[in-house]
């Protein structure tokens, strides 16, 4: 089991990969996640993590501790994921994903501060 980075009375941080630890949670006992990942810049973490991952790499490792975020999140939880604003609008909130529980999340189709469009083109629909 891993040991909490901090813990206070409104609850605990941890510093390591998502994928260790929340595969071994309950479905449904996180209030909040907030996750911080590594934008895939080629940055040296010192750790072995490889942050120079092809795109198509990248996002499926994304989708996964995405989908176990989303797993152990309680009914109405809130899930922070901090990202450059090219990953969130290019990749990140143009896909909808589907997730092991059956549940589709459809992307964000506009800025709700800017209005610009989110979408890749104009002919993408998302059901």
């Amino acid at each position: 089991m891993f040991e909490p980075t901090f813990t206070t009375q409104h609850g605990v941080l941890f510093e390591e990969d998502a994928l260790n630890i929340l595969p071994s949670l309950q479905s449904g006992v996180m209030d909040c996640i907030f996750a911080d990942p590594p934008f895939n810049l080629g940055k040296n973490y010192r750790n072995g993590f490889q942050a120079n991952l092809d795109t198509s790499s990248y996002f499926t490792w994304c989708a996964e501790w995405l989908q176990e975020g989303a797993r152990v999140l309680k009914p109405g939880g809130a899930f922070f994921v901090y990202a450059t604003p090219e990953l969130a609008i290019d990749e990140g909130l143009t896909r909808p994903y589907a997730l092991s529980d059956g549940k589709t999340y459809a992307p964000i189709r506009y800025c709700p501060f800017c209005g610009r469009s989110l979408m890749r083109s104009s002919s993408e629909i998302i059901k």
